[in-house]
């Protein structure tokens, strides 16, 4: 398994991202932050910009 598959694996289990099916391609998963994975990120990205100035 790829490396990224990896990470999606892991990051859906801890409920950070959700895979929507595409209507028109079965092929197709999108991808989309959970509130979780939101609250994650702003929470990383204000940390990160704190640590920066």
């Amino acid at each position: 398994m790829a490396t990224a598959l990896r990470w999606l694996g892991t990051l859906t289990q801890l409920g950070l991202v959700e895979t929507i099916p595409c209507p028109t391609d079965l092929r197709v998963r999108n991808l989309r932050l959970t509130p979780k994975g939101l609250a994650t990120m702003v929470n990383l990205l204000t940390e990160l910009n704190a640590s920066s100035i």
